[in-house]
């Protein structure tokens, strides 16, 4: 099997600049998260969510997005079966990563902030 690629059509990414309705992103971020973890194959999840092409231009909403019911677990929980290696080969599944570890990181972060206060 070859490694995946990026998009085959650039014209078909979605370019996250805002969002305006935290809870029903989240709720499709669920989604999708959920729908790649019954796949099962560390290869499989990371083309599934891949296969979203999501791109975020702005970070500034991760801060948001973190603060929402349940994140933590699901990206954690898709993050822990992805095969990270085929970030070297697909731009898309890298995207998602880097937003994951990012919302991931803004959590834990908040945590140790608020242990230490």
């Amino acid at each position: 099997m070859s490694p995946p690629t990026g998009p085959k059509n650039p014209d078909k990414t979605q370019h996250i600049k805002g969002i305006r309705h935290y809870p029903a992103f989240v709720s499709a971020i669920t989604q999708l998260a959920e729908e790649a973890k019954a796949k099962g194959s560390p290869v499989l999840v990371a083309c599934h969510v891949g296969a979203a092409e999501l791109v975020f231009t702005e970070q500034s909403n991760f801060e948001h997005i973190s603060q929402q019911s349940g994140i933590y677990e699901v990206l954690y929980g898709v993050q822990e079966l992805i095969d990270h290696s085929l970030t070297q080969f697909s731009t898309t599944i890298k995207n998602w990563c880097n937003f994951a570890d990012t919302i991931l990181k803004i959590i834990k972060n908040h945590h140790v902030k608020e242990a230490a206060d």
